[in-house]
């Protein structure tokens, strides 16, 4: 893959890896700096594969630092549960730390778990309640279950998002949702009544992603939990 600079970012963005394999390769190379939560993560919930490092002298640091996290939902678990149960997986503070960890992330349509995964600014919470999110909202944008749309729109958010020149004063945080039958992007903001950068936001994300005219992003409040625009 190419950065939008030009420079060379890698193959693949996201690839799926033999997870017992990977892990035995990790916990035998103490350079990881891998936490225990990640394996449990990596062994309970069969999602990602997150090798952690520090960012190195020579890193190409990130204007902000971010925390990736996941939510499992299963039978068991409750909604009430959802801040408790969302499991911190790494913070990366450069591109180099971006890149060893999305790489071993799986693709959104390779995901059979149903979960949620976020990447937010770090101190801001993927919660509506977070005083970074409560007066704000989401836009979504859904797809089919097997839709490669899917894993391309997802890396390219990555990539504008941390790369803070897209609405980074507006932009709070990403979330992909597996659900049963479908995928969701949301694109999290901090202020869901300055309607002017919104309109400029959702004309900027069509365009970027080169949606086509009869994709559609529907707009929810945060506080109202509805809808209230469909762009």
């Amino acid at each position: 893959m190419v950065a939008e600079n030009g420079s060379s970012t890698g193959s693949s963005v996201m690839s799926s890896w033999d997870n017992e394999d990977f892990c035995n390769d990790i916990n035998n190379d103490n350079s990881y700096g891998h936490s225990k939560i990640q394996n449990d993560s990596i062994q309970n919930n069969n999602i990602l594969v997150v090798p952690q490092s520090k960012p190195s002298p020579n890193d190409h640091l990130l204007k902000h630092e971010f925390l990736l996290s996941s939510f499992v939902k299963t039978p068991e678990v409750e909604w009430d549960n959802y801040e408790h149960l969302t499991t911190p997986i790494a913070i990366f503070k450069s591109w180099e730390q971006f890149w060893r960890v999305i790489l071993h992330m799986q693709r959104p349509t390779e995901i059979k778990s149903r979960c949620y995964i976020h990447i937010f600014k770090d101190g801001i919470k993927p919660l509506w309640e977070d005083p970074g999110n409560v007066y704000g909202g989401r836009f979504m944008i859904t797809y089919k279950k097997k839709d490669t749309l899917a894993d391309l729109h997802w890396e390219k958010m990555l990539l504008a998002f941390l790369g803070s020149n897209f609405h980074d004063s507006l932009i709070s945080g990403i979330v992909l949702s597996v659900k049963r039958n479908n995928l969701v992007i949301s694109v999290w903001v901090n202020d869901a009544n300055k309607r002017e950068k919104l309109n400029n936001l959702v004309f900027d994300l069509k365009t970027y992603l080169d949606l086509d005219d009869d994709t559609r992003i529907r707009f929810m409040k945060h506080k109202e939990d509805t809808f209230v625009h469909c762009f």
